[in-house]
């Protein structure tokens, strides 16, 4: 009995120490005071893309005391479910799926529950009570879905113009929303004060959130080719002043009081703004708009509208240049300016002889209505008069200069306008005549442009009407027909027997694999070699491809890029892949993967395609695509909007640091471009200078050298070009001149002008010289093609002296342009 009375004894301590714990346990795991932190939600608003309307809600819950697990139910319309708790804390998502039709447009509030009030939301369901009334929830948490769209989308923020006789509005409340100039014209010249007033008129309490009174200033250049149908489209920003007001205390959002409101506004415009212009291919505008923000109110009038609006009114500027006679010292105003012109004279079908005109200007720079007196020298060396009379031209030339919508390729547009015309009498055969013409500058014209990117206006005196010109500056070379032959062949034998009777490697090789055409032998030789540069550039695209696989090997992502191989679109004229095009026909596959299509989104910088991918999927991706700075910059800046670009920082984030560097190796000139336009000039020649040695010793991006090596030049030549040249020689003298031949050849064919003309005058022409004393047939080739034949005719005359014998005799054979005795 003693033994009996001890076991009980133990049994019921050790009952009360596990109650105690289990108690204990539950009271841990309790959320106190669960308080709702913050929420957002999505939901489907295009029918197109999507075959049903989801709705998904996240929100957040803190307690008192940390835990980490803590069950919530989400209630609506009678149907209960359990929230899903994410894996970074007290996070929760709702998601709820139907037809279109049965998810309307409209507020919708969610209630949620813990346990204890789920417990007693199923009792008061069975016993068939009003739920609303029954049960309390710990908090709802609401959402507003728009609409499902089936048409053309319309963007949210829309203008509303209103004129100064206050035109009727379809928000009655605002009653007259408009912008008065202090000028009596929307005439304005650059270096003055912008000022005026904001006029509102309401007619009910409402609330406005932000009002704010702007004026901006931007270049635009557009067109589309008509060859290629390749759209050009530039923007560059010229000012962008802006300024905020308020109607009640500043910092609250009280409703303002109906009546009449006049808020002042003044802008001190900077000097030396580009005129305003407009023409066919571009143009300079300036606005000035006002927005207000209107908060959904408590009146009966606004109770209709549960988001905000935004009301926008905007006034076109007409900008008119002021230029003073102190800001014309760099341009040489006082230096004389001479022209001279031969025209040869043919009749008969034979030459008749030629006329000879001088001109020459006193001043070389003139002003808006000023008359230019050129002295003219003609002299008649024909045979006979062949015309009594011609005629001299002032015309005014606009440049346009604009990227392609993918930034991949550039191209210029130039409109000629007739300002004045003057009369000339030519001579008798063989005389001279001096004479004086006097042409006016019309008041309303466009001043040429000092400091223009996109656009650049220039005067011209020709004796040729060139009005209303059209013409490309760069028109395409025409390939040989040989040539076309030969490529259509090549690119039409890779694309069938790449993936099928030859093997895909990083070692690929067809130096055992050339096939029998039953052609003539140096045609077929020929044939072989497009063949082979076609089989490279194909490697080298697919390798580029494959480097986004960062998890895989690259024989296991080869297999799978083999049936895109038939999408993959050539340039015109060259064996070089169309990378943007080509693209965007694999997306448009059916066979593509979401996944690979993020990553070309991510490599190409097709931002307006991310739209395409719920938001929900991006997070998976998150989470499943593996560690790379590509996509660690992307879903930075997709979740945490554009802050990534700190305009004013001297050095860029480690994040656009990685992969400005990963794009710029990597050949990836989209990418490179993007990043390049949202960086300032201290971050990119920090991130550029610091990789640009080791760039320039791989010389394997073409294009991406091309590019950044086209806009450093522009920011800091000097030391661009030091270090180039420096890179250079550094590799002839460790490597030899075999190397350094390639890297040579590399630096001639993708370098900008100004880098070719400095390395070829380095060191006394030592590119000439060590290419002469090589017997290089094929980079002499590439210097006369690179090359001015002015700089090449000094060089030679340089050199000559210090060639031998062999070395003068492979110059002579070679140099076919110029003539040795």
């Amino acid at each position: 009995l003693r033994y009996c009375n001890r076991f009980v004894k133990k049994m019921w301590l050790l009952c009360s120490f596990l109650c105690f714990f289990l108690i204990s346990s539950c009271i841990a795991d309790t959320c106190r005071n669960p308080t709702l932190v913050k929420h957002s939600g999505y939901s489907t608003t295009d029918s197109f893309f999507n075959a049903k309307t989801a709705i998904v809600i996240e929100f957040s819950v803190n307690c008192d005391q940390p835990i980490k697990e803590y069950p919530l139910y989400w209630e609506y319309e009678g149907d209960v479910h359990l929230a899903a708790q994410l894996p970074t804390g007290l996070h929760y998502q709702i998601t709820f799926v139907n037809d279109h039709k049965k998810i309307g447009r409209g507020q919708y509030d969610i209630r949620i529950f813990d346990e204890e009030g789920f417990a007693a939301l199923r009792k008061a369901m069975r016993a068939k009570v009003d739920t609303n009334e029954a049960v309390k929830p710990l908090f709802t948490v609401s959402y507003y879905h728009p609409k499902v769209y089936t048409s053309e989308k319309k963007p949210f923020s829309f203008v509303v113009h209103i004129l100064q006789h206050k035109k009727k509005n379809s928000m009655k409340h605002l009653e007259c929303f408009d912008i008065i100039l202090n000028s009596e014209t929307n005439r304005i010249f650059a270096g003055t004060v912008l000022s005026g007033h904001l006029v509102i008129a309401l007619t009910v309490p409402i609330r406005i959130g932000q009002l704010v009174v702007a004026f901006t200033g931007e270049m635009r250049t557009k067109w589309v080719d008509k060859v290629s149908e390749n759209i050009f489209d530039s923007v560059e920003p010229i000012v962008n002043f802006k300024t905020q007001m308020y109607l009640n205390e500043r910092g609250t959002d009280d409703p303002v009081e109906p009546g009449n409101y006049s808020l002042p506004f003044q802008f001190t415009l900077p000097l030396h703004l580009p005129s305003s212009f407009q023409a066919e291919f571009g143009f300079i505008r300036y606005v000035c708009f006002a927005t207000a923000t209107i908060l959904p109110g408590q009146t009966c009038s606004m109770a209709t509208t549960k988001q905000c609006k935004e009301f926008k009114v905007e006034k076109e500027i007409d900008m008119v240049d002021v230029v003073r006679f102190q800001d014309l010292r760099h341009v040489g105003r006082q230096r004389p300016v001479q022209a001279e012109e031969c025209f040869e004279l043919i009749g008969c079908c034979r030459k008749q002889g030629r006329i000879e005109a001088l001109i020459r200007l006193d001043e070389g720079v003139f002003l808006v209505g000023d008359t230019i007196l050129a002295k003219l020298e003609i002299q008649n060396c024909s045979r006979r008069r062949p015309l009594r009379r011609c005629s001299l031209f002032l015309l005014q030339e606009a440049l346009f200069h604009a990227q392609s919508f993918h930034g991949t390729t550039s191209s210029n547009r130039t409109l000629v306008k007739v300002l004045d015309v003057a009369t000339l009498q030519l001579p008798h055969p063989g005389d001279r005549v001096s004479q004086n013409v006097e042409l006016h500058i019309p008041q309303n014209t466009q001043p040429s442009s000092l400091d223009a990117p996109l656009i650049r206006l220039s005067m011209v005196l020709t004796s040729k009407e060139q009005a209303t010109l059209f013409a490309d500056s760069t028109p395409p070379p025409i390939a040989s027909l040989k040539s076309l032959t030969c490529r259509a062949i090549a690119i039409k034998f890779v694309s069938i027997n790449f993936g099928s009777d030859y093997s895909f490697g990083k070692n690929f090789s067809l130096k055992c694999q050339k096939p029998s055409f039953n052609i003539v032998v140096a045609l077929e030789d020929d044939l072989w070699n497009w063949i082979k540069e076609a089989v490279n550039e194909l490697q080298a695209w697919l390798e580029k491809i494959a480097s986004l696989f960062v998890d895989l090997a690259f024989e296991d992502v080869s297999g799978y890029l083999m049936q895109f191989i038939g999408k993959i679109h050539w340039r015109r004229g060259c064996i070089e892949v169309d990378e943007v095009r080509t693209v965007e026909a694999i997306i448009n596959t059916d066979e593509i993967c979401p996944r690979f299509a993020f990553q070309l989104f991510c490599a190409y910088a097709m931002v307006e395609k991310f739209e395409l991918i719920s938001v929900y999927y991006l997070r998976q991706l998150e989470f499943t695509l593996p560690s790379h700075p590509l996509y660690h910059f992307w879903f930075y800046v997709i979740f945490k909007q554009w802050n990534v670009f700190n305009e004013l920082a001297i050095t860029t984030r480690m994040l656009v640091s990685n992969v400005f560097t990963w794009a710029m190796y990597h050949g990836f000139v989209e990418l490179t471009e993007f990043l390049w336009c949202r960086m300032n000039q201290s971050q990119l020649e920090m991130s550029c200078v610091i990789h640009w040695n080791r760039f320039c010793k791989n010389a394997t991006n073409a294009r991406v050298f091309a590019y950044l090596c086209n806009k450093l030049c522009q920011r800091n030549e000097n030391s661009i070009c030091r270090m180039t040249i420096a890179c250079f020689f550094r590799t002839v003298q460790r490597r030899g001149f075999r190397e350094g031949s390639s890297l040579l050849a590399f630096l001639l064919i993708n370098g900008c002008a100004i880098l070719k003309a400095r390395l070829f005058e380095a060191k006394g022409f030592e590119v000439l010289r060590s290419v002469v004393k090589h017997f290089d047939f094929r980079l002499y080739r590439i210097l006369e093609l690179s090359i001015s034949p002015d700089q090449l005719e000094k060089a030679v005359q340089t050199l000559r002296p210090h060639f031998t014998k062999e070395e003068f005799n492979f110059f002579r054979s070679a140099h076919r342009r110029h003539q040795f005795t």
